[in-house]
């Protein structure tokens, strides 16, 4: 018997439906389909009859229903018009972070020096070296599983970024360079009392070392890193962080405490405080 478009988009549908609902289900469809069989994702009807096997949408069945992310199923995610890999090393890319990048490309269009802490995946050093070419661009993390996978993402998309593996809670800085227009990061910032309202595609496949901070301190990273970046941002540099939409202002008067110039909330998409960004005095 053959295995059609149709038939493998009716087999996500009985199999997943009830547990992600009917539109959610048509999605992964096609985005496996685009992926395993190079369907085109906005023209997946027109290859209804279109033959194919199925043994990799059995096995993409199977991970979901187990509550896997459907891009760490495929190996990719797409964040800010490019694809990346991604696997369990580093977290998925989310749209929010889209609108951080956004806003570093068109606040910063001259900028010569970027660095990237607790880069993960590499999406925001890389989206920035793809949107402002004549920026160099560093990025850093600790984790050798998601060092790996920047390099490799990086190699795919030829985007000339400098990995480097740094603690970004560690006192020496020195690997990196100085007078830097812009220094980003979306450091781990979900407390250990959370876990339990994270949904379970979060909380059992997404690294616990990229997500998680103690309970008795939320700013942890954010202290380190506003410390140490203004020992490497040039005057007038400016530094941005992707936040928790309940310590926003938190993360701002740390800036400010630390003496920074100014620093500034913005909200997100849903109207969430999500970005800090601070301007070196």
């Amino acid at each position: 018997m053959h295995t059609t478009v149709a038939d493998i988009i009716a087999l996500f549908h009985s199999k997943l439906d009830e547990v992600y609902g009917v539109n959610e289900v048509e999605t992964f469809a096609r985005l496996a389909l685009e992926e395993y069989s190079g369907v085109p994702y906005a023209e997946y009807t027109r290859y209804r009859d279109k033959e194919i096997n199925n043994d990799e949408y059995t096995t993409a069945i199977e991970r979901l229903l187990a509550h896997e992310p459907i891009q760490y199923v495929l190996g990719k995610a797409w964040f800010y018009g490019l694809p990346f890999k991604v696997n369990t090393n580093v977290l998925i890319p989310r749209p929010e972070t889209e609108e951080l990048v956004d806003i570093i490309i068109k606040e910063n269009p001259t900028a010569h020096r970027i660095i990237d802490i607790c880069t993960g995946s590499g999406c925001i050093a890389i989206s920035l070296k793809k949107n402002l070419p004549n920026a160099a661009v560093w990025a850093t993390d600790f984790m050798d599983g998601a060092l790996g996978v920047a390099e490799e993402n990086a190699k795919a998309l030829e985007a000339d970024v400098a990995i480097v593996k740094h603690d970004a809670l560690c006192e020496d800085y020195s690997a990196l360079p100085d007078s830097c227009d812009v220094i980003v990061s979306n450091p781990p910032y979900v407390k250990e009392n959370e876990k339990e309202s994270l949904e379970p595609h979060v909380l059992d496949f997404e690294p616990h070392t990229a997500l998680f901070v103690p309970d008795t301190d939320a700013m942890l990273f954010y202290r380190h890193i506003g410390h140490a970046a203004l020992g490497k941002l040039r005057v007038g540099g400016v530094l941005y962080f992707e936040c928790h939409t309940d310590h926003a202002t938190e993360v701002a008067n740390l800036l400010l405490a630390l003496g920074y110039k100014s620093c500034t909330i913005v909200k997100d998409m849903f109207g969430r405080e999500r970005i800090a960004r601070a301007v070196k005095d």
